[in-house]
This record gives C-alpha cells, sequence and structure tokens, in this order.
C-alpha cells in the first residue's frame, strides 16, 4: 500500500507539474503570438555615398529596370524588395472556362 502511494503522490506531482508548465507555456505563446506587424524588425546601417557619374547613369539606365507584376508601366529595379512579393492577379469576376473532361474531373471531386 505505501508504494502504491508514493506512486500515486509521485504522479499526481508530475500532472501537477506538467499542467504549470502548461500554463506559462500558454502565457508565453499567448504574449508571443499577438499581431505579426508589431514583432516587425527593420534594420538598417548607415552607408557612404560614392558620387561616380558613370556608375549612376550604369544603374539609372531603363534597361536594368523590369516590369513589376508584368505590368510594363510600373518598373522596378532588379533589387528592389517588391520583386520578392507574391504575385497576385487580379480578380476578374468570371469563373474559369473548363472543357467537359475538366468538368467531369471537378464533379468527381466534389463528390460530397
Amino acid at each position: 500500500w505505501k508504494t502504491c502511494r508514493e506512486n500515486e503522490k509521485s504522479t499526481f506531482r508530475l500532472m501537477s507539474d506538467l499542467r504549470k508548465r502548461a500554463e506559462r507555456r500558454h502565457i508565453y505563446l499567448s504574449k508571443k503570438m499577438t499581431d505579426p506587424h508589431q514583432t516587425l524588425r527593420i534594420i538598417g546601417k548607415p552607408c557612404k555615398l560614392h558620387f561616380d557619374a558613370a556608375q549612376h547613369k550604369m544603374l539609372e539606365n531603363s534597361e536594368n529596370l523590369m516590369p513589376w507584376q508584368g505590368k510594363a508601366d510600373n518598373m522596378i529595379d532588379r533589387f528592389d524588395g517588391r520583386a520578392l512579393l507574391d504575385f497576385i492577379r487580379e480578380y476578374d469576376g468570371r469563373a474559369p472556362q473548363l472543357s467537359e473532361e475538366q468538368q467531369d474531373e471537378e464533379s468527381k471531386l466534389n463528390f460530397e
């Protein structure tokens, strides 16, 4: 009986510790999991500018620019951070035209 009681107490302590740990973890994660924009850190470093007319002309040449999201009226530099953003197509409100075979596949996939 004594051994059984000791095992029961140790199990109770273990469960109690796990419950307390889960509560502490929940509090910690709820503080961390706020709006991701509030945890965004932008770090910049100062740099020296060296004025070189030939290099400036080469860098500002329109041949080094590329269209952003496929629009030729909005040109960006190839090192621009906007080039890393996902391409989001504009929604035109129309459903895509599917062939009869594709419609059959869609109906089979949407069975339930």
